[in-house]
């Protein structure tokens, strides 16, 4: 079990130096490898210590394998400094990946493959080995540390004086390793025999090594701005490594055990790992030891309690694509409850005029805290909150508690922390926290995480409140000159019947007076019922009424129509040929007349209008209607002239060919719009009847 956990440790420590390669940026490189080579000092030491006491050709093989591969950790180390000493990044050449490989491959088969002159033989407390075994594995770490201790050389004389001071215990305990390894490599390679004393002695020699350079790193804090480690990865690697550490006492147990000649009952061994696992499992199935052990990392390793970039992109991303105001609060809801070490979250949002309701938590809770669901603008605690940028109780002085604005909410609601929302000078809501679980106080790093959340927050609030009034004021606007436009209809129309009704009792029995009476009648009809034809478009009642019509005569009869009633538009027929449609002829009559309409109130009326009607494929009509007027702004081409309430008319009201457009859809037909021969021309699709429904 313990060789499996050295080569387990072994193969981790060489994929990680082997990607430490890849890496962008000279520190961040030097940093990493650095990270990795003080762990493997570690690891190599006590796999020397293992080795002393169980001397047998299994043990001398992982010994050479550990070697191997700290070797290669020890290259990349010098590799890395080298960069970080010159500032460049430079990729490894093929030549270099060539010469890594080949030497560790030929150093692996040289230790693991079978051979029957691979035998060491063991001699009391030594083991003699063959040039096979121990050739190639000797001289490649031979030849890693004589290169670490030429790169080492040339480091040290980079240095200023004072960074030599700052680096002397690094460089002193690194040339230590250099000479330990060194001088063992070159041992093995003259007597081919592995002493137990030598490997005590290696132990012990890189211990103290890694003493040295451990206190460099933590009395100057040499890596301080290199060395960065995610949170997320320290807190993915805890159940990780509270598991391998449970492992590597159970093997000094064990160890300990065989030592003293006392075995440890198969069921004892398994029954210790069984119940490391199910503790284990427990640990990590707890909320609360996890957010303890978060806290714990958080505020002893870290400089700062939070990883304000990560919090920041985190909201940011949630933030996105927010719309409404109640998105944007359970947005900052979730953000906080992530972030901060607390379960008691109250959010409340409103402005200066409306006062601030109650936005979490949700549902509201029961009384007493119903109290608090609504305060008012002359509440103490939002004016209070309106100059400050906090509001924390176990900053104030007894007397001043008992007097603050929050006290009442630490009684009810158990809230001790109050940060505002803010704009600028308006107050758009406010945060209340209760104490942290884990008995700390809050402190500047949650200041200022707060005040970064809240500030985006209220931006972001501010923000959704002025879109849903552009929003407001946009309907209103369009409302505005719909009524408008409708009013301006009735109007003509009840102008008409006042004039019919003053003139009635002088001329009731005149028999043309009788004649304009029934006319302005009908025409005071036919505007009411454009006016609630308009109506239903806005209502969206779009009712179709199928039938089979022939294109050219539809055409005709629609054109003959519109010419009576715009006899300033002189409109030019043609049709090519005979065509017949599916449609609803009083909707295709309602298309062309405000296409024409729009045509006449553009100036075309001077004009022509070329209406022609043809069949391009199988199964589709078009019908094109061009004017030689002044065409249609650039702007609203191709499709911003078909949204609703966009005109260029001074009293156009914006839904004519809007209206147009969910006509013609509602035909399963399709129009578009484009500027041709300066005028403006509308290609109108329309599906054609099918042999079948002709034949019917």
């Amino acid at each position: 079990m313990i060789s499996l956990f050295i080569y387990t440790l072994d193969i981790f420590f060489l994929s990680a130096a082997l990607l430490t390669l890849r890496m962008e940026g000279p520190d961040r490189r030097f940093s990493t490898a650095a990270l990795i080579y003080l762990f493997a000092v570690l690891h190599l030491a006590w796999v020397y210590f293992y080795g002393f006491y169980i001397v047998t050709l299994p043990a001398l093989r992982l010994i050479l394998f550990s070697e191997l591969v700290f070797s290669v950790v020890w290259i990349v180390m010098i590799n890395s400094l080298f960069q970080w000493v010159s500032r460049k990044t430079i990729h490894p050449s093929p030549a270099f990946w060539a010469a890594l490989v080949g030497g560790g491959a030929l150093g692996l088969v040289s230790v693991f493959a079978p051979s029957n002159n691979d035998a060491a033989v063991i001699q009391g407390t030594a083991a003699v080995l063959s040039y096979r075994l121990t050739l190639a594995p000797s001289l490649l770490m031979l030849s890693a540390m004589v290169l670490g201790a030429w790169r080492l050389e040339s480091f040290w004389r980079s240095l200023s004086p004072k960074q030599r001071w700052e680096c002397k215990s690094l460089v002193v305990g690194s040339f230590l390793i250099c000479a330990s390894l060194g001088w063992t490599g070159s041992y093995r390679l003259t007597y081919l025999n592995i002493q137990a004393d030598h490997l005590l002695l290696l132990w012990a020699l890189l211990l103290f090594s890694w003493g040295q350079i451990l206190y460099a790193i933590i009395r100057y804090r040499l890596f301080h701005q290199e060395i960065y480690i995610s949170r997320e990865v320290v807190y993915a690697s805890i159940a990780p490594l509270v598991f391998s550490v449970y492992l590597i006492l159970l093997g000094l147990v064990a160890l300990s055990m065989r030592l003293f000649g006392v075995s440890m009952p198969f069921v004892i061994r398994w029954l210790f790992f069984s119940a490391g696992l199910v503790a284990l499992a427990l640990v990590a199935a707890s909320g609360k030891v996890r957010d303890e052990i978060k806290f714990f990392i958080s505020t002893h390793f870290y400089a700062n309690k939070y990883e304000y970039r990560d919090e920041w992109l985190a909201f940011s991303r949630r933030l996105k694509g927010v719309l409404t105001e109640d998105e944007v609060m359970d947005a900052l809801f979730e953000i906080l409850k992530k972030s901060l070490y607390t379960n008691t979250i109250f959010i409340w949002r409103g402005d200066e005029e409306k006062g601030y309701q109650m936005a979490y938590p949700k549902p509201a809770p029961a009384e007493p805290g119903s109290a608090y669901h609504y305060l008012a603008t002359d509440a103490p605690l939002p004016n209070h909150l309106k100059e400050r940028s906090r509001h924390y109780l176990d900053e104030l002085t007894p007397e001043e508690t008992t007097a603050s604005p929050g006290k009442a909410f630490y009684d009810d609601l158990s809230l001790v922390l109050f940060v505002p929302l803010t704009v600028g000078d308006q107050l758009l809501g406010m945060i209340g926290l209760g104490r942290e679980f884990t008995g700390g106080h809050y402190g500047h790093d949650d200041f200022d995480l707060l005040l970064a959340l809240g500030t985006q927050a209220a931006t972001a609030l501010m923000a959704a409140r002025m879109a849903e009034a552009l929003s407001r004021a946009r309907q209103q606007e369009a409302w505005d000159t719909m009524s408008a436009f409708i009013l301006h209809d009735v109007k003509n129309a009840a102008s008409m019947l006042s004039l019919i009704r003053q003139n009635a009792p002088d001329h009731i029995h005149d028999p043309d007076f009788q004649e304009d009476m029934l006319s302005s009648v009908d025409d005071a009809l036919k505007r009411m019922q454009k006016v609630q034809e308009r109506l239903s478009a806005l209502k969206g009642e779009i009712v179709v009424v199928w039938q089979e019509v022939d294109l050219c005569e539809g055409l005709k009869d629609i054109c003959g129509k519109l010419a009576s009633r715009l006899p300033r538009l002189h409109i030019d027929l043609r049709c090519k040929s005979a065509v017949r449609l599916r449609t609803d002829p009083d909707l295709l009559f309602t298309i062309l007349e405000n296409v024409l309409l729009n045509a006449h109130e553009a100036g075309a009326d001077k004009g022509k209008v070329i209406v022609s009607g043809e069949e391009p494929g199988a199964k589709t009509a078009t019908i094109t209607i061009a004017d030689n007027g002044p065409g249609i702004p650039e702007d609203l081409l191709p499709d911003a002239v078909f949204e609703p309430f966009k005109t260029t008319k001074p009293r156009g009201s914006g839904i004519g060919l809007w209206h147009v457009e969910r006509l013609t859809a509602a035909l399963g037909g399709a129009i578009s719009a484009a500027n041709a021969g300066g005028g403006a021309r509308f290609t109108v699709s329309l599906p054609i009847a099918s042999a079948d429904e002709t034949a019917v």
